[in-house]
């Protein structure tokens, strides 16, 4: 799928109207680890992107929360 121009990843992250929005694009980001702290019990980590952008939150279950 072609790009689209002027649509980016940061761009995104800048519109999305919460406070706890993050842009996370690499699985060794040091703020994954923050992440993990402030997350509760019945919260929702949410991945969103293309190509192997799962695997982003299966590495974060692995790392961080079964650990």
């Amino acid at each position: 799928e072609a790009p689209i121009d002027g649509v980016t990843s940061v761009k995104l992250s800048e519109q999305i109207d919460h406070q706890d929005c993050r842009l996370l694009s690499k699985k060794d980001d040091p703020e994954w680890r923050a992440v993990r702290s402030e997350l509760k019990s019945g919260d929702i980590l949410l991945t969103l992107g293309a190509g192997d952008v799962s695997k982003l939150g299966e590495h974060f279950v692995e790392t961080y929360v079964k650990g």
